[in-house]
């Protein structure tokens, strides 16, 4: 293959370097800093690998967004400022959802874009009902699934596939008929494999994550 040319390579280092600075941007809660980097690295005319790396970013960056507007909308305030906050909220998971899955069309090699799909896909699908949350539950565990494949030293990827089968084993009766109406085979999951699971990710990260303790 032709080696790549100087501009394409200056384009390259110059998402490197935003993406760098987006993901302390990140770490230090400065998340509208993160998502402006990552806008702005996405612009850029990136190879798929290296767009890949900025889509599932912002992914997460958007999700986190999408958690501080829900934490406005339960504070108080008025009845319109909760739906708005709502409403926000729904937006940014949606554009989430968006980012995570171009991220893992363009390289579906990289953990990050599998592990938040999965997470975006999962909240998103429960805003269409019980039977959308359900019918989209097997592509979540399958994400789930390729980001410990891919990544099996994220203890983070780890708790969230046990997270899934606990929901699993916890679903109602009247869930569970839904189900196998829908399916021949419906989901199903228990405690025991996502105790497994827990087990894991306390395992690669000892104290990682005080959830993953119950």
């Amino acid at each position: 293959a032709a080696a790549p040319s100087s501009a394409l390579a200056a384009r390259v280092q110059e998402a490197a370097t935003l993406v760098v600075r987006a993901d302390e941007a990140y770490a230090a809660r400065e998340t509208g800093l993160a998502r402006s980097l990552l806008e702005e690295a996405s612009a850029l005319g990136l190879p798929d690998a290296a767009r890949a790396e900025v889509r599932w970013r912002l992914a997460r960056t958007l999700k986190e967004l999408a958690d501080e507007e829900k934490a406005a909308g339960q504070a108080g305030g008025s009845d319109g400022a909760r739906k708005a906050a709502k409403q926000r909220e729904k937006s940014l998971m949606l554009e989430s959802l968006g980012a995570a899955r171009e991220a893992v069309d363009l390289d579906g090699d990289q953990f990050g874009a599998h592990k938040w799909y999965a997470i975006a896909l999962s909240i998103t699908s429960a805003y269409d009902g019980v039977r959308a949350a359900i019918e989209q539950s097997f592509t979540v565990r399958e994400h789930f699934e390729a980001a410990v494949r891919l990544a099996p030293a994220d203890a983070t990827s780890r708790h969230l596939l046990g997270l899934w089968f606990y929901e699993v084993a916890g679903l109602s009766w009247a869930t569970r008929k839904v189900a196998a109406a829908l399916f021949a085979t419906p989901p199903t999951g228990s405690h025991a494999e996502a105790l497994a699971h827990f087990e894991a990710a306390e395992a690669l990260s000892p104290g990682f994550y005080l959830k993953n303790q119950v």
